[in-house]
């Protein structure tokens, strides 16, 4: 084992992967279920299903026994994991990610879980490569170590049987599983407490560390702007600007414009053109019987009492005697010294209530007391009264709703048909858009004046993009989003390089730009090596020479990058090189647009006994991230020796 370690210190290296995504199963699935939904009643629905039944096979859909519980999400040297755990673990995710967020889940989860099935697969390759390791190793957890880990979860003295049955409810999971998984994760911690006894920080190494760390340094420095010079540049000729014009004449290149006027079809305004039948309300209706239905919920009386800043201890004793009282029968409304304005029965339907108060209210649908519950600064008590389950509507109470649903679904596709028809039928004729529309009491819109491709008419994003893909066809037919148009070209220009005299003024401000940087340049150099040759001083700068000159004091090494031109290694490098008063670098910083002059004027090094204060915390944080980059070499060793194929389909899901 000590041999590993030591090669894994001398050769540890990061290794990444991008594995690809792979959507086509789902969306030829997708496509291949709304065939069959809208065909399931005729022959032709046969014949489609035979296929799906077909396709089907080929994804690990096997009737004669098999299933997706018997497919892999993933196969680590000869050991294959579950696609079935992929999935739970996906659940666990997001149950997690809901707890945390609360109301605010639906707005930043898209973000959260943008890349959560790659991120999955990662974690469990890693926990796989992990757990086999541990295996050659012959370690082992405890029940005691499990124990603890569990107890750990949970505020100190607040574990209870009741709130671990909760977090497994919440998080979609049983205590087996749970319980093998922290029995897993407890050899890893093994593990990494084997690399952190070998990955020992010396105290002379973290002596030198913080040293480092606490040496702060005095810094001082003039900038030149360039634009500062634009007065100063020199005004060219006409031969000398048409020259700079010519070699930078692709700077000077209009795109393509077109002018076009429009007629903008929306679905919401031909919904009663979708057909519709009893079989399909019916069909629409069961299939998304929860969009019309009364949500679940819970009646529940509640009393709360404030946690304060201090006494905390004294304060949930205290909410737990109320407990105990309400559980023996006494009424909410004649508790003392709590807040009662919620103690009425109330209907709370799921996601109303406060996450942490609703996992607790509709964990006991039977009726009970919650155990005390800490939300929002309060101990919270809540009693449930009753419960109601999910309750579909009947059809005949929703069929108005469910029908303009489906046709609100449906009417781009008819749309889009109804805009083809008009589109041919306009093509038959001579007639302008303005006059076929007139006929057809369509109205027109145009664009206010010549677009380019960034460009668009309000709410159509992309469509002056695509009419300019075919300027040739100047009776066009295109969608936007859910909307379909008709749109005929009024003007077209195609692209091309400005002449000269319509650019002369801004070929005249890039001359004058450079001339300006030039002399910028020029006069930073003079005053560096004024400076780094003791002709000129920086206060000689500020008093005699009018510069503004700003000092930056006791900066720390890790705070470089507040100081706009010291950001980056090789600046950091240059700073450390350079003596107290001396000029820092061999040249003038450089950002862009602004070129710096520094001189380091002081630095201060911190006093033995601040060191002495703080040295064994460093030894023990520096050993720490040795240990964390001694673990991640180790897994990109394993997982570079090892044999990993991933089933593609877990990055659709």
């Amino acid at each position: 084992m000590a041999f590993r370690i030591r090669s894994l210190r001398a050769g540890a290296r990061e290794l990444s992967e991008n594995p690809l995504s792979n959507s086509f199963f789902i969306y030829q699935t997708g496509n291949m279920l709304q065939t069959v939904q809208k065909y399931y009643r005729s022959i032709i629905g046969s014949v489609i299903m035979f296929f799906v039944l077909v396709s089907m096979l080929f994804f690990g859909v096997d009737f004669g026994g098999n299933s997706q519980r018997d497919m892999y999400a993933l196969k680590v040297n000869d050991n294959e994991v579950p696609i079935t755990d992929f999935y739970k673990r996906k659940r666990q995710v997001e149950a997690r990610l809901r707890q945390q967020l609360g109301e605010n889940y639906a707005r930043f989860a898209p973000q959260f879980l943008k890349n959560i099935n790659s991120n999955i697969v990662e974690d469990m390759i890693t926990q796989e490569l992990y757990s086999q390791f541990t295996s050659e190793l012959d370690l082992v957890s405890s029940e005691t170590q499990v124990r603890e880990q569990i107890v750990n979860l949970f505020p100190a003295g607040e574990f209870s049987s009741a709130r671990y049955s909760m977090f497994l409810s919440q998080t979609g999971t049983t205590a087996p599983a749970f319980e093998a998984e922290i029995a897993e994760n407890a050899k890893n911690q093994q593990l990494l407490n084997m690399l952190e006894d070998a990955s020992v920080s010396s105290e002379a190494e973290a002596r030198a560390m913080l040293k480092d760390e606490k040496t702060s340094y005095d810094i001082s420095y003039v900038s030149l702007d360039n634009k500062d010079f634009l007065k100063e540049a020199e005004t060219p000729d006409e031969n000398e600007l048409l020259t700079l014009y010519e070699e930078n004449a692709s700077e000077y290149e209009r795109p393509a414009q077109v002018k076009y006027q429009y007629v903008v079809l929306s679905p919401e305004d031909y919904t009663d053109i979708v057909p519709l039948t009893e079989e399909d309300v019916e069909f629409y209706y069961t299939e998304n019987i929860r969009d019309y239905s009364e949500p679940e919920k819970v009646l529940v009386k509640q009393v709360r009492l404030k946690l304060p800043e201090k006494d905390q201890d004294k304060a949930r004793e205290k909410a737990e005697a109320i407990r105990k009282k309400i559980e023996e029968g006494e009424e909410m409304d004649s508790l003392e010294d709590v807040e009662k304005e919620l103690a009425k029965p109330t209907w709370k339907t799921r996601g109303t209530l406060a996450p942490p108060l609703e996992a607790a209210a509709f964990s006991i649908k039977d009726g009970g007391i919650t155990e005390v519950v800490e939300h929002d600064g309060y101990l919270n008590i809540l009693s449930v009264e009753d419960y109601k389950p999910t309750t579909p509507k009947e059809l005949e109470e929703v069929k108005e709703q469910v029908e303009k649903d489906i046709k609100l679904r449906e009417a781009p596709a008819f749309t889009a048909a109804k805009a083809e028809e008009l589109y041919a039928k306009w093509l038959e004729g001579d007639s302008t858009l303005e006059d076929f529309a007139s006929k057809e009491k369509l109205t027109v819109k145009s664009t206010d004046g010549l677009f380019t491709q960034v460009r668009d008419p309000e709410n159509l994003r992309g469509l002056t993009r695509k009419v300019l893909s075919d300027p040739s066809l100047s009776r066009q037919i295109q969608d936007a989003g859910n909307k379909s148009l008709l749109i005929e070209i009024a003007e077209y220009k195609e692209p091309h390089i400005a002449p000269f005299e319509e650019v002369t003024a801004m070929v005249t401000k890039k001359y004058k730009e450079k001339a300006a940087a030039e002399l910028a340049r020029k006069r930073a150099e003079e005053l560096f090596t004024e400076l780094s040759e003791g002709e000129m001083s920086l206060n000689k700068l500020e008093e005699e020479k009018k510069y503004t000159v700003e000092h930056k004091k006791d900066i720390a090494r890790a705070a470089f990058g507040q100081i706009p031109f010291l950001r980056g290694q090789e600046s950091t490098s240059k700073v450390l090189a350079a003596k107290k008063g001396e000029v820092i670098g061999d040249t003038p910083f450089f950002d862009g647009t602004k070129h710096y002059i520094a001189v380091l004027t002081e630095v201060t090094q911190p006093k033995e006994e601040e060191i002495e204060k703080e040295l064994k915390q460093k030894m023990k944080s520096s050993s720490q991230q040795l240990a964390q980059v001694l673990q991640m070499s180790l897994r990109n060793i394993l997982k570079s020796n090892a044999e990993i194929n991933v089933n593609q389909a877990v990055y659709a899901q």
